[in-house]
């Protein structure tokens, strides 16, 4: 016989996506001196702030993308160079 259909997950509220993101940051100790702002709109999650390494940035971003309801991640994260306080540029701009 024919097995019944999965039921489809909840969707997850932007309260929700959010708070699992944060809860995921703030489990990594590498993010203590980081200073992001998670802004989840419709699914969409969007990063803000300041973070000391390129790869501090790009973990937050795969730490967004792996959370269930999450649309897309719109990345407006600055890397900033610890020793000289300098905006590191990225892909030929500015980033903040």
């Amino acid at each position: 016989g024919l097995l019944p259909a999965p039921s489809a997950p909840a969707l997850a509220s932007d309260a929700d996506i959010r708070r699992l993101i944060v809860e995921e940051c703030r489990a990594q100790p590498w993010l203590a001196k980081a200073h992001v702002e998670v802004l989840v709109r419709d699914g969409a999650v969007e990063l803000r702030g300041v973070v000391m390494d390129a790869s501090y940035r790009e973990a937050l971003r795969v730490i967004a993308e792996n959370v269930p309801g999450v649309r897309r991640v719109e990345d407006r994260l600055a890397v900033i160079d610890p020793i000289t306080g300098s905006f590191l540029k990225e892909h030929d701009k500015y980033l903040f």
